[in-house]
C-alpha cells in the first residue's frame, strides 16, 4: 500500500514542477515602447517669383497694346476692334459700362454719372467704404461688391505678399495644427469688427505715446 501512495507523491510532484515550468515558459517578455511618431512638418508652399519686366512707355489717347504669344506691338484701338480684337481697359480710370459718361457714339451727348467716381476712388483706394482715406496697411476689399482693385493698386500687393517679413510671418503659422482643427469660428458683423480694430489702433497709439513719455 505504500507503493502507490509513494507514487501519487511523485506524480503530484511532477505535475507541480512541470506546471512551474510551463508557466515560466509561456511568460513572455514585453516588448519595447514603440517610439513616438515624428511630428509632422509642413511643407512651405513654393511660389514661382514674379517675373521682373520693363516698364512700358505710355499710351496715346487711341492707343492700344496688342499681345501675339507674349510679344505686345503698339496699335490703335480702332484697329484692333476692326481685326475682331477685344481691347480691355486695364487703366485705373477703368469703371463698368453702366457707369460711363458716354457710349462711345459721336452722335450720343455725355451724360455723366454721378458714382463713377466713387467706383474710381474706391478701387484706386483713395478712399474707403466710409469715403475716408484709408490708413497706412489698410486695403478695399470690394470685389463681392463688383469693385475690383485696379493693377496699380494690385501690383504692390504682390511685392507685399513675397517680402521677406511677410514669408517669416506666414511660415510662423502652424499650418498642422489649423488642418487638424475642427472647431467653430465666431462671426462678427461688420460693425463690430471695425469697432474692435479702431479700438486695437487706439490702444497701440496711446502705448507708443506713453512710451515715449516715459522714456
Amino acid at each position: 500500500m505504500t507503493k502507490p501512495q509513494a507514487r501519487v507523491g511523485l506524480a503530484a510532484a511532477s505535475l507541480a514542477i512541470g506546471c512551474a515550468l510551463a508557466a515560466t515558459g509561456c511568460k513572455r517578455s514585453k516588448k519595447p515602447a514603440a517610439a513616438p511618431p515624428a511630428p509632422v512638418v509642413a511643407q512651405k508652399p513654393s511660389r514661382p517669383p514674379i517675373p521682373a519686366r520693363a516698364a512700358m512707355p505710355a499710351l496715346a489717347p487711341g492707343e492700344t497694346w496688342r499681345y501675339d504669344k507674349g510679344v505686345a506691338t503698339k496699335t490703335t484701338a480702332a484697329a484692333a476692334r476692326t481685326a475682331g480684337l477685344l481691347d480691355v481697359d486695364l487703366g485705373d480710370a477703368w469703371a463698368p459700362f453702366i457707369f460711363q459718361d458716354t457710349s462711345g457714339d459721336p452722335n450720343d451727348p455725355p451724360k455723366p454719372n454721378a458714382y463713377r467716381e466713387t467706383f474710381v476712388a474706391l478701387a484706386n483706394e483713395k478712399v474707403n467704404e466710409d469715403g475716408q482715406p484709408p490708413k497706412p496697411g489698410e486695403h478695399n476689399y470690394l470685389e463681392v461688391f463688383g469693385i475690383p482693385p485696379t493693377p496699380s493698386v494690385l501690383a504692390p500687393r504682390l511685392e507685399e505678399d513675397v517680402a521677406a517679413a511677410r514669408e517669416a510671418c506666414l511660415d510662423r503659422v502652424d499650418r498642422v495644427g489649423l488642418e487638424q482643427w475642427t472647431g467653430n469660428i465666431g462671426y462678427l458683423d461688420r460693425d463690430r469688427s471695425k469697432r474692435d480694430y479702431l479700438e486695437a489702433l487706439r490702444d497701440a497709439d496711446w502705448v507708443k505715446k506713453e512710451s515715449c513719455r516715459r522714456a
